[in-house]
């Protein structure tokens, strides 16, 4: 995705998440739910303003900014700047090599288990995001796993055995394929 259509879909509220997991959410997860979010953008703004409350989680300091800013007149969200550090441990992300985001993956520690109605993964070290967010998640609540396709989502997926699950397949903003995302929920 360009530095301009980024832009504008943080400026707009605009998620670059499929439209078909969007309208999931909205008709499965109630609106006084807790968000918690790996991964800002558009989507903050958009959970922001169906949601109870939001934290978001960022790895990148310019693109923090730019979702802090967008998102300062939502009283309900909390966008949270975590940069990693180098180092090589269990808190890697692929695209990353040589940076530890433990930081990043154990903000979340902070909530109370059982606390939240939605988690979104959609930004860096995802399968150590998922592990840590398993216990966070409430009865009845969900967990997203955006672009679950990929290979090296396996253990995410294992993670979640016995959750009941449901895979949506379709466009994305900006993407030149189908894409997947399952959302998993604990019962």
């Amino acid at each position: 995705m360009n530095d301009n259509v980024a832009d504008r879909s943080v400026t707009d509220g605009v998620p670059q998440l499929m439209p078909k997991l969007l309208a999931y959410l909205e008709t499965h997860v109630h609106h006084t739910s807790r968000v918690w979010e790996w991964g800002s953008g558009g989507s903050t703004l958009w959970l922001a303003r169906r949601y109870a409350s939001v934290v978001s989680v960022e790895h990148g300091g310019p693109w923090h900014a730019k979702v802090h800013a967008a998102t300062q007149s939502q009283k309900n969200c909390e966008v949270l700047l975590r940069e990693p550090v180098p180092g090589n441990t269990l808190y890697r992300s692929d695209p990353c090599p040589g940076l530890d985001f433990r930081s990043y993956v154990c903000e979340i520690d902070r909530v109370p288990n059982g606390s939240l109605g939605l988690v979104v993964v959609d930004g860096r070290a995802r399968v150590a995001c998922v592990k840590r967010a398993v216990l966070k998640v409430a009865l009845g609540g969900y967990l997203v796993l955006d672009d679950s396709q990929r290979k090296r989502y396996d253990e995410a997926r294992l993670l979640l055995k016995g959750w009941q699950q449901t895979c949506l397949v379709g466009r994305a903003p900006q993407a030149s394929s189908d894409v997947e995302s399952t959302v998993w929920r604990r019962a």
